[in-house]
């Protein structure tokens, strides 16, 4: 009697130390669905460090991929995700379906898969280049009004034309800038903005202004024209930093415990990873990723599931709505109906000042351009009664029209 007790209470401690040891160390029980060997040397590394991961359990995370499609690196990750049952967001650049592009047949049908297997299509514009300026190591301008008009429009078409007008049916629309220029300028570019005269801001932080930015940005006003929200990120993978071809083994165990890890950091309620479907490393990170962090906990959600979650995306800066900038949009024409109001008043009382703004001499000088630019001239800025003012500034489209 006394042996089975024994053995009975010996199976119970041996279940609870079991139970234990899996809620504190969960990776140690995880499998990879491909039997990749790389899992085993993850969890290995993980281990050895010590890192504690016990917050994954309330994790959410949505996975979202750049610059595609590709050929030869999309379909095997399309592949991973359905397997896993995870459903993602493929932000398109349409550059890889134009005409005379390789294998566009290919491409098309990666992206109707895509959204047959219930994944969200986006779009990433046309070119990947800058829609507005943009400072790293070299500077661009980014596009103009009117080439970011046909950008968008170029974009919307070639995904339109990839999946038989179902594209602009899904309920869900989102755009994502190419760096993120348009909607996430860094301080630096803010600043630059700022000294330039391109855009008028109030705030004194960083916080205040990028706010104040994403209330005038043109590019967020044109892609409201296609009815897109913008979402961002704030996850960063760093596979941007990674070659094209397949890293080193060391890489990649490095690559996946680090983005995992990642995945189970508490500070962030949604989580919206970005990846790029174009990095061949993303073929063999993507089900390994996918795989522990599906046994620790993570909730990888659907696009639908991450878009319920508005209020906190929007918090956090990630998703700009379509409904936020229509009403800054509503914002902008009150204040430019207020300056009307205010130059009627002053050209009631002042008639002879009516033609001020084609015949002031006030000029402007740029220092970065070294000259001088008369009333309602210049470049990247619009010299007007001796100050400068950004192209769509409201002065300026009243004052000088809209030929910019």
């Amino acid at each position: 009697m006394k042996n089975a007790q024994f053995c009975k209470l010996s199976q119970l401690t041996i279940f609870f130390l079991a139970s234990f040891l899996n809620i504190n160390s969960h990776a140690f029980s995880c499998r990879s669905l491909d039997n990749d060997p790389l899992l085993k040397k993850v969890i290995d590394q993980i281990k050895s460090e010590n890192i504690h991961l016990e917050s994954c359990k309330d994790s959410k995370v949505h996975l979202t991929f750049d610059d595609g499609p590709s050929d030869k690196t999309t379909k095997p990750i399309l592949d991973a995700l359905n397997k896993r049952k995870i459903k993602a967001t493929f932000f398109i650049t349409t550059a890889n379906l134009a005409s005379g592009k390789p294998n566009i047949n290919i491409k098309e049908q990666i992206i109707k898969n895509q959204l047959q297997s219930g994944h969200l299509i986006a779009s990433h514009g046309h070119e990947h280049n800058s829609y507005d300026l943009r400072i790293t190591n070299s500077r661009e301008e980014g596009y103009s009004s009117s080439e970011r008009k046909n950008q968008i429009a170029e974009s919307v078409r070639l995904l339109n034309k990839a999946t038989s007008s179902q594209f602009d049916k899904q309920s869900i629309k989102l755009f994502r800038f190419p760096y993120g220029r348009g909607a996430m300028p860094s301080q630096k570019e803010i600043e630059e903005m700022e000294r330039m005269k391109k855009l008028i801001f109030k705030g004194e932080s960083y916080a205040e202004k990028l706010a104040e930015y994403r209330r005038q940005s043109p590019a967020l006003f044109q892609i409201a024209d296609y009815n897109f929200s913008h979402l961002g990120w704030n996850l960063d993978s760093n596979d941007s930093s990674l070659p094209m071809s397949m890293p080193a083994e060391n890489v990649v165990i490095d690559y996946v415990k680090e983005n995992v890890q990642a995945m189970c950091n508490p500070k962030k309620d949604i989580k919206v990873a970005l990846y790029h479907d174009i990095k061949e490393v993303n073929v063999r990170a993507i089900p390994l990723i996918a795989d522990i962090g599906s046994c620790l906990g993570i909730d990888f959600i659907s696009g639908q599931e991450m878009m319920a979650q508005k209020t906190s995306l929007t918090r956090d800066g990630v998703l700009i709505s379509l409904k936020s900038t229509m009403k800054a949009t509503v914002e902008t024409v009150d204040e430019i109906g207020k300056l009307l109001n205010d130059l009627n008043k002053q050209n009631k009382q002042c008639p002879e000042k009516k033609s001020l703004a084609k015949t002031n001499t006030n000029s402007c000088y740029s220092e970065y351009l070294k000259k001088s630019f008369n009333n309602c001239e210049g470049q990247s800025s619009i010299c007007y009664n001796g100050k400068w003012y950004g192209k769509e500034d409201p002065t300026i489209i009243l004052n000088c029209g809209t030929k910019y």
